[in-house]
């Protein structure tokens, strides 16, 4: 006579690391050390899955904390991107509106210096022959400068004066024409722009390439003063 045996439950199997967990582990390793939202973006996809699979299975899968790293590190270096492309963008954009504001005071300041040389001319500083400002002398901008602060053409202080020593001056004489360039900023230490000044008085910043197009370069040698 047989004797009934109740079914046995087959055996419990241990719980297993969620695959999509590890994945979220490793792209966020990734993401936050090199790729960024080339890992961020499925570290934090991958992660969410892990988490959401873990909490309807927990007898089946396990993993959390690494899903939780992986999460954790993917919205880091998203972050950090996002970051870096607002920087991207707004960097350029803030150094050409202070490049706009620099050179704005530069075209102040080569009209200031022209005011006093044009004053000092009148006064007979200058005779106009071998070409202002060789005329009196002076073989550097800042010479000039020196100059013009001495005869009283010029109030700067220490920090204005360091702006109109940015200037080269062009040896220009009575007969040159109105659109010679008298004053221009040191191309070698300019901004975006060179900033010039003609005969006439006229001031603008302008491409280095197209200064001469714009303005007759002086004739002597040399062009300008440093």
């Amino acid at each position: 006579m047989d004797i009934y045996a109740p079914p046995q439950n087959p055996p419990q199997l241990p719980p297993k690391n969620s695959g999509l967990a590890i994945a979220s582990l490793i792209c966020g390793i990734l993401g936050i050390s090199c790729l960024s939202l080339v890992g961020g973006i499925p570290a934090v996809i991958c992660g969410h899955l892990a988490l959401a699979n873990i909490k309807k299975s927990p007898s089946l899968l396990t993993g959390g904390g690494m899903a939780i790293a992986g999460l954790v590190m993917g919205y880091i270096s998203i972050l950090i991107m996002v970051i870096a492309i607002l920087a991207g963008v707004a960097v350029p954009v803030i150094l050409a509106q202070q490049n706009k504001a620099r050179e704005a005071e530069q075209c102040s300041d080569a009209k200031l210096i022209f005011m006093a040389m044009t004053m000092a001319a009148v006064d007979g500083k200058s005779d106009g022959k071998t070409g202002f400002p060789a005329d009196i002398g002076a073989s550097t901008s800042r010479e000039v400068i020196d100059n013009l602060v001495a005869g009283g053409y010029l109030k700067v202080d220490d920090k204005g004066r360091q702006r109109l020593d940015a200037f080269e001056i062009g040896n220009v004489s009575d007969k040159d024409t109105d659109n010679t360039i008298l004053i221009r900023s040191n191309p070698e230490k300019s901004y975006y722009k060179v900033v010039i000044l003609l005969k006439s008085g006229e001031v603008q910043a302008v491409r280095q390439s197209k200064v001469e197009s714009i303005g007759t370069l002086p004739p002597r040698d040399p062009q300008f003063l440093p």
